[in-house]
């Protein structure tokens, strides 16, 4: 969940680069996620969340095991970033960890570069 919501955080701040600036003239509303079709029935209400239990995960009761691992987005061709991220689910990761790579991003002080592989705001899009 914090994951989710540093995401969304990111995406909004990618939305305006620079809050200095002052309110970008381009506001766009982020989607509406729909949580429901990800989380399975058992764990639609849950009260406890994920929680430390020894030397397991505990989720609603449950031991819950982290399969994760870790895509460079700016390393793979944008057109197969969704054809990764599938791949990955299918595997059966439900964690998922990436990087910014800032020095990519911003190759000069105050010079943005958010295109192609750089898209951010379109990876963190397909994450969520």
């Amino acid at each position: 969940m914090l994951s989710a919501v540093l995401a969304l955080l990111l995406a909004a701040a990618l939305a305006c680069p620079s809050p200095a600036a002052g309110p970008c003239a381009e506001e766009r509303p982020l989607p509406r996620l729909d949580w429901s079709t990800l989380v399975p029935l058992w764990l639609r209400h849950r009260q406890l969340g994920l929680q430390a239990k020894g030397w397991n995960f505990m989720l609603e009761d449950s031991t819950f095991w982290i399969f994760g691992g870790s895509i460079h987005y700016f390393r793979v061709p944008k057109e197969y970033w969704r054809d990764r991220l599938l791949k990955m689910k299918a595997c059966g990761l439900n964690t998922l960890t990436t990087y910014v790579p800032w020095n990519l991003h911003e190759p000069e002080r105050g010079k943005f570069d958010f295109s192609g592989n750089l898209d951010l705001e379109y990876v963190v899009l397909l994450l969520l």
